[in-house]
């Protein structure tokens, strides 16, 4: 007798496993069938628990959107697999345990259970930078947002930017997501370039949904009463991080966006004018130990990126070490990668911080750190300014004709000063060249003064001579006596 066809195994596989309320959430399942295909057979997603269990409440349970009413395949299932995907969204928090059915004229077979966690999009933080601008017509101006996983779990969430009548996107991240995904204990940074398009007068609002929360955060914008066309917009934002103040009018600020890698950032320009400043500000918990890269375009640049990441150990490639001296300790290696030209930088400048606990468990001089960059197979040591000083940091500021591999390091207090010899580095500046070396100290005797060794050989002599003047004074006296010179005195 035939063995009757029918639907061997049902599997699903989902594309997370924690979603914020509102997020999409795609379940793929693949139904497999034995003994011949299985015609007309219906594929359903079944919730099996799951009602919104957690804090927060929404506006639906389970819902499935895709496939559309009555949410459910008619499909044949083959021998070699048959594979279709559900796409639901849940308002509720709660933990959601979810099963595939097949069922076919013959009977019917399920997938093993699996859950989903769904959390409020208000458990992250979300924070807009700046949070207020002002911006001319025809004006370009940037925002940056923050998304703070502080959970142990990642978490996907759609987003979405909305902006205002008479502001649009220029450049930057797409303006909305079906689902990005926050790594455990990070933060991810979305960008943008926006413009003032269409005159307006008074304030508009920038809105930033998540999930299904809207207005995670905003921003204000403001335009000019006159709607006069601008060139360059200027925003309430200031600087992060203890290298520096906030930027001006004359600076262009990158995007900046913390990348999946840990301790990296990502900084983009969508045009730098020849001779403007270049500003790149480093969020404060991003751990490379620098706050801020500024630099001078020696030309009109356009799509210009730099990444900056902390680096666990000097790279592979370089195996000459910062120092020779033992007295010498590296605080951090960072590498600045970039799409830009040497020649195209005229000036450079990188500010940093170090920890004074760092400084003071390995007893380092604050007055000898420095910063280090390889190039052309060696360690060159920056010239370095100490900047500024709080309870727990120093900060630091060096020149630098350009971007590469660096090593934050200081010396030990009461270290000899290195007498050269192998491993010795060079000194170097910025773009325009380091502060030539001095020669070396020569002791020279102040005009007017008088040598002591001098002084006393003159007396000597001179005590000499006149003590010559008294004997030959005696002697000749004796001499004239005996020669009939001498008169008798009379009596």
């Amino acid at each position: 007798m035939a063995q009757s066809s029918s639907v061997s195994s049902v599997t699903t596989t989902s594309s997370v496993t924690t979603a914020t309320t509102g997020t999409s959430v795609v379940v793929t399942t693949t139904a497999t069938a034995s003994g011949g295909d299985v015609s007309n057979t219906q594929l359903q997603l079944v919730k099996v628990s799951g009602n919104g269990s957690g804090s927060c409440t929404g506006s639906s349970d389970l819902s499935v959107s895709d496939p559309g009413s009555p949410y459910t395949y008619t499909t044949t299932v083959s021998t070699s697999g048959t594979t279709k995907s559900f796409t639901f969204t849940v308002g509720n928090c709660g933990v959601y345990t979810y099963r595939v059915t097949a069922t076919w004229s013959g009977g019917s077979r399920s997938s093993s259970d699996a859950t989903v966690e769904f959390i409020d999009p208000t458990s992250m933080t979300v924070t807009a930078r700046p949070s207020t601008a002002q911006a001319n017509l025809t004006q370009i101006f940037n925002l940056s947002i923050d998304i703070q996983n502080s959970q142990s779990s990642n978490i996907t969430t759609s987003y979405s930017l909305n902006t205002s009548g008479g502001i649009i996107r220029n450049s930057g991240d797409d303006e909305s997501s079906t689902g990005i995904t926050i790594i455990a204990g990070t933060t991810q940074t979305l960008s943008w370039v926006l413009k003032h398009n269409s005159c307006f007068t008074s304030t508009k609002t920038v809105t930033f949904d998540l999930g299904d929360k809207a207005s995670a955060t905003t921003m204000t914008v403001t335009g000019n009463s006159s709607c006069a066309t601008g060139s360059s917009s200027s925003s309430t934002s200031t600087s992060s991080g203890g290298g520096g103040g906030g930027s001006t009018s004359t600076q262009v600020k990158a995007i900046v966006a913390k990348q999946a890698a840990p301790n990296t950032i990502k900084a983009t320009f969508s045009a730098i004018a020849k001779d403007k400043e270049a500003v790149v500000e480093v969020p404060s918990d991003v751990d490379t130990g620098l706050t801020k890269i500024l630099f001078t375009a020696a030309k009109a640049l356009t799509s210009a990126q730099i990444t900056v990441a902390k680096l666990d150990s000097a790279p592979a490639s370089i195996s000459a070490p910062v120092s020779a001296e033992p007295s010498v300790k590296v605080y951090k290696y960072i590498e600045i990668s970039h799409n830009i030209a040497e020649p195209e930088i005229a000036a450079a400048t990188i500010q940093f911080d170090i920890d004074k606990s760092w400084l003071d468990a390995n007893n380092i001089d604050p007055a000898k750190v420095v910063l280090n960059r390889y190039s052309s197979d060696k360690w060159t040591k920056l010239i370095t300014s100490k900047t500024a000083e709080s309870s727990t940091k120093v900060s630091y500021s060096a020149a630098t004709p350009g971007f590469s591999v660096f090593a934050i390091s200081g010396e030990e207090k009461g270290a000899a000063a290195a007498t050269g010899g192998e491993g010795q580095q060079t000194t170097e500046g910025g773009p325009s060249g380091g502060t030539p070396e001095q020669p070396a100290a020569t002791t020279q005797t102040p005009l007017g003064a008088v040598d002591t060794s001098l002084l006393i050989g003159v007396v000597i002599l001179i005590v000499i001579i006149a003590a010559g003047l008294v004997m030959m004074r005696k002697k000749s006296s004796r001499s004239g006596r005996q020669s009939g010179y001498y008169v008798a005195r009379k009596k």
